[in-house]
C-alpha cells in the first residue's frame, strides 16, 4: 500500500511539473489605409520573443501563457502594441508617422537647365489651397504668372497668353489644359506627378512658341496590386484604377475617367433663372444645354532591361449651349444662338532607352485630334454663323543624347509634324489680338469650306559643358513652316545660357534665345486671312540668382526683358492684307519666388512679381498697355499637417494680391440705323486699355481630414474660395444701350465659395 501511494505521488508530481503547451502566434503586419503587407517589421511579445516579418509581412513566434502583449516596431511607422487573448492567426495593422495619402513621388528634372523654371512635387501640388482639388490649377499662384480673370484657367505668362505657351503632358502636346477655359484641368489629380515650368528662356527640345512651357509628367501605374481611386468632388466625379497587368513584373496599367454632373443637377429652365440679373433691362438669356464636361485616360507602361517605354490614350470634351441676347441692341450680329462644343483625341507612345553606357535616346510620337464646333449670332437671314474645325497633327520627336564626359553633354534631335485643319466657316470677318473695338455687325461676311494642310520640321542640337564652377549650354534649332495657299517661312533659334556657382548654395544664371511662332492658322487662311504672313518673333533675356538658404528654404530672383517683333495686327484693306506682321511689343519685370519644400509636410512658398507688358501697332502708332499687364502680382501659399491628437488634419491658406487689368473705357454712344430699319447704339471708346480694374484681393482656405480604415483610406477636403467674402470687380456694365457709359454697374465677381471633395483609396 506504502509502495502504490508512493508511485502515485511521484506521477501526480511529475505531471504538475510538466511545463504548459507553447502556444504558436502566426502574424501577418500590414500597412493601416491600404493592407499592404509590411516587411521587416520587428515583432516583439512581452516574453521578450521577436522576430522580423518576411516580404508578405508575416511571422510566426511561440507563446507561452495567454494573454500575452505583442508590440510591431518598423521604420516609418508608428509603434504598435496590442494584446492578444487566443493563438492562431492575426492581422495587424500599423499606421505609417506621417501619413500621405500616395507617399511622397521622386521629383524629376525632366531637363539639365534650372534658369525660369519651377519645379513642383506631386504633394505641394495636391494640397495646395485654392486649387479645388485640382494640382494643375496651382500654376496660377507661381511667379511670372497672370490669371486673365477670376475663375479662368487662361493666363499670360511673362507678357505673352496662353496661346503661346507650350503644353506638353508626357512630352506630348495637348491641344487645350483647362475645361471651359478654367474650370477643371483636363488630367486625372492623382496621376499628376510633378510638373516643370519654364516661365521663359525654355531650352531648344521644346516648341516655337513665344511665351513658356508647362511640362506635366504623369507617373507611372503601378505594379505591386490591383489600385482602385474614386473622387466626388461639387461639380464632378471621377475615377482611376491600376495595377499590374495580369501579374506581370513588368507592365502595369491605368484607366481614369471623370464627368461633370452639374447638367444632372440643374435642369437648362433652373440655370436660366440662377443667371437672370433683375437689376438688367436686357432680353434674359436662355440656357440650352447646361455646361457639361468629360475627360479621360487610358495607359500602358512596360518597364524594360534598359528602359521603358508606354502607350497613352487622352480625351477630353466640354459643351454647352444657349440664347445669348446681350448684344441684341447694339452688336445684332452677336445676338441669338451660342454653342460651343469641343474636344480632342490624344494617342501616344513614349520609348527611352540606355543605348550604351554614355548614351541615352528618347522618341515619342503622337496622334491628336482637336474639334471645335461653335455657332454664335444671327445673320440678316437669321441663319447662325457657325466655326467647324479640326485640327489633326501627327508627330515624332526622337532625341539623342551623349553624355561624353561627366561634365560635357551633347543632345540632337527634331521636332517633325503634319498637321491637316477641315475647315467649315460662316462669320463676320475675325478681329486681330489688338482690335478692342471690332464690330461684326459691320463687318464684312466670310464663307469657308475647305481642307489647310501643312508641315513643320524643327531640328535642334543642344550643348552643356561644366566649367568648374562655370556651366555653360548652348543650342540651336532651327525651323521649317509651310501651310497650303502659300504660307512658307523659316528661321533660326538659337539660345544661350550660363549658370556660374558662386558658392555650393548659391547659383548665378543669365540666358537669351530666339523664338519663333505661327500665327493662329485662320489669319493665314487663303480668301479670310493673309498667306503672306511671317512667323511671329521674341527674344528672352534673363538674368538671375538661385539659392538654397537651407535643406528646405530656396530663394530664387530673376529679372527678364522680352522684346517681340511681326506681331499680327488688323488692317483697313480686305483680304489677304487684312492681316500684317506691324505689331510689336515688349514684356519687363522681375520675379521673387521663396519656397519650402515638403519633407516634413509643411510646405509652401512665396512669390512676388513685378512685370509691364506694352504693344505697339506700328501702322497707327497706337501705343498701349497690353490686357495681361498688371504690375504687382503677390502670392502666399502655405499648407501643414496640425500636431498632436490632429495629426490627420491638415490646413492650408492662400493669399493673392494682383493689380486690377487694364480696360478700354467707354466714354460716350452714337445711334444708327441699320439697313433693315432696326436701330442700334455704337460706344465711343476711349484711348485703348487706359484704364484699370481696382486691385484683385483673395484668401482661400483648405482643410483636409485623412480617415484611415483596415484596408482602405479616405480624405475629405474643404476648399474655400474667397473666405474673407470679398466680391472682386471684374469688370463693368455699360447697360443695354450703353446708356450708363457715365455710370457704369460694377460686375462682381464670386464671394466666399466652398469647394468639397471626398476621396477614397483602396
Amino acid at each position: 500500500m506504502k509502495l502504490a501511494t508512493s508511485l502515485l505521488c511521484g506521477v501526480c508530481g511529475l505531471v504538475l511539473t510538466v511545463p504548459a503547451t507553447a502556444t504558436e502566434l502566426s502574424l501577418r503586419v500590414r500597412e493601416r489605409g491600404s493592407g499592404v503587407a509590411v516587411a521587416d517589421a520587428t515583432a516583439v511579445l512581452s516574453s521578450g520573443d521577436y522576430a522580423e516579418t518576411d516580404a508578405q509581412g508575416r511571422v510566426r513566434l511561440e507563446a507561452g501563457e495567454l494573454p500575452i502583449t505583442v508590440r510591431i516596431l518598423a521604420p516609418g511607422y508608428q509603434p504598435y502594441s496590442n494584446t492578444l487573448h487566443t493563438g492562431g492567426h492575426h492581422d495587424l495593422f500599423i499606421t505609417r508617422q506621417a501619413y500621405d495619402l500616395d507617399g511622397l513621388e521622386v521629383v524629376e528634372d525632366r531637363v539639365a537647365e534650372r534658369i525660369s523654371k519651377v519645379v513642383l512635387s506631386s504633394e505641394e501640388l495636391r494640397h495646395a489651397p485654392g486649387s479645388s482639388g485640382d494640382p494643375i490649377n496651382v500654376v496660377h499662384a507661381l511667379p511670372g504668372v497672370v490669371t486673365a480673370h477670376e475663375g479662368s484657367g487662361q493666363m499670360y505668362m511673362r507678357g505673352s497668353s496662353m496661346d503661346d505657351n507650350d503644353t506638353r503632358i508626357n512630352g506630348i502636346p495637348v491641344p487645350y489644359l483647362y475645361h471651359f477655359g478654367g474650370l477643371r484641368s483636363t488630367v486625372n489629380p492623382m496621376l499628376v506627378s510633378d510638373f516643370n515650368v519654364f516661365l521663359g528662356g525654355f531650352p531648344v527640345e521644346y516648341g516655337d512658341y513665344l511665351g513658356g512651357a508647362i511640362d506635366v509628367k504623369l507617373r507611372a501605374p503601378r505594379r505591386d496590386r490591383l489600385h482602385q481611386h474614386y473622387n466626388l468632388g461639387t461639380y464632378d466625379s471621377s475615377f482611376l484604377i491600376e495595377g499590374p497587368v495580369f501579374g506581370s513584373a513588368t507592365d502595369s496599367f491605368y484607366i481614369a475617367g471623370r464627368r461633370s454632373y452639374i447638367d444632372a443637377v440643374l435642369s437648362p429652365e433652373r440655370m436660366t433663372k440662377l443667371i437672370e440679373d433683375d437689376k438688367d433691362d436686357r432680353e434674359p438669356d436662355t440656357i440650352l444645354t447646361v455646361p457639361r464636361f468629360y475627360d479621360a485616360q487610358l495607359g500602358w507602361h512596360r518597364q524594360l532591361a534598359n528602359g521603358s517605354v508606354e502607350l497613352m490614350y487622352m480625351t477630353a470634351g466640354d459643351e454647352m449651349k444657349m440664347i445669348s441676347n446681350d448684344r441684341l441692341e447694339t452688336d445684332p450680329a452677336l445676338a441669338g444662338k451660342l454653342g460651343l462644343e469641343v474636344g480632342y483625341h490624344v494617342v501616344g507612345i513614349n520609348w527611352q532607352s540606355q543605348l550604351a553606357d554614355r548614351w541615352h535616346q528618347r522618341t515619342v510620337v503622337s496622334y491628336s485630334e482637336y474639334q471645335e464646333n461653335i455657332h454664335f449670332g444671327t445673320d440678316p437671314e437669321g441663319d447662325s454663323f457657325y466655326s467647324d474645325a479640326k485640327v489633326r497633327t501627327v508627330r515624332a520627336q526622337p532625341e539623342l543624347h551623349w553624355q561624353r564626359t561627366a561634365d560635357s553633354r551633347y543632345t540632337v534631335g527634331a521636332e517633325l509634324q503634319h498637321h491637316n485643319y477641315p475647315i467649315k466657316l460662316y462669320t463676320p470677318e475675325l478681329p486681330a489680338p489688338d482690335d478692342y473695338d471690332h464690330d461684326y455687325t459691320d463687318a464684312d461676311l466670310l464663307a469657308v469650306n475647305r481642307t489647310l494642310s501643312g508641315y513643320s520640321a524643327a531640328p535642334f542640337a543642344k550643348y552643356n559643358r561644366r566649367f568648374g564652377d562655370l556651366t555653360l549650354g548652348l543650342g540651336l534649332r532651327y525651323t521649317q513652316m509651310q501651310l497650303d495657299g502659300g504660307f512658307d517661312d523659316h528661321g533660326f533659334s538659337p539660345r544661350a545660357s550660363l549658370e556660374y556657382e558662386l558658392t555650393p548654395a548659391t547659383t548665378l544664371t543669365a540666358s537669351w534665345g530666339r523664338y519663333l511662332q505661327l500665327a493662329r492658322p485662320i489669319y493665314l487662311l487663303d480668301g479670310i486671312g493673309n498667306p503672306g504672313l511671317r512667323l511671329t518673333e521674341a527674344e528672352h533675356r534673363v538674368l538671375g540668382v538661385h539659392i538654397d538658404l537651407n535643406a528646405q528654404w530656396s530663394l530664387q530672383l530673376e529679372g527678364y526683358h522680352k522684346p517681340m517683333q511681326r506681331l499680327v495686327v488688323s488692317t483697313d484693306e480686305g483680304p489677304p492684307e487684312n492681316y500684317a506682321n506691324r505689331g510689336s511689343g515688349s514684356a519687363y519685370g522681375g520675379d521673387l519666388l521663396i519656397k519650402r519644400s515638403g519633407h516634413d509636410g509643411r510646405m509652401g512658398w512665396l512669390s512676388y512679381s513685378y512685370a509691364r507688358t506694352k504693344r505697339t501697332n506700328d501702322l497707327t502708332g497706337l501705343r498701349y498697355d497690353y490686357e495681361g499687364d498688371q504690375p504687382h502680382t503677390l502670392n502666399l501659399v502655405w499648407t501643414q499637417p496640425m500636431s498632436g491628437n490632429w495629426e490627420r488634419w491638415r490646413w492650408g491658406v492662400r493669399v493673392q494680391a494682383t493689380s486690377g487689368r487694364p480696360y478700354t473705357p467707354v466714354i460716350g454712344r452714337e445711334q444708327e440705323t441699320l439697313d433693315d430699319g432696326r436701330t442700334r447704339y455704337r460706344p465711343v471708346y476711349g484711348d485703348a486699355f487706359s484704364k484699370r480694374l481696382p486691385d484683385f484681393y483673395r484668401v482661400d482656405l483648405r482643410i483636409d481630414r485623412a480617415f484611415l480604415f483596415n484596408t482602405w483610406r479616405m480624405n475629405a477636403y474643404l476648399d474655400i474660395h474667397n473666405v474673407i467674402g470679398r466680391a472682386n470687380i471684374i469688370d463693368y456694365d455699360y447697360g443695354a444701350r450703353y446708356e450708363r457709359y457715365d455710370n457704369p454697374r460694377e460686375v462682381r465677381g464670386m464671394s466666399a465659395m466652398p469647394f468639397f471633395g471626398i476621396e477614397a483609396i483602396f
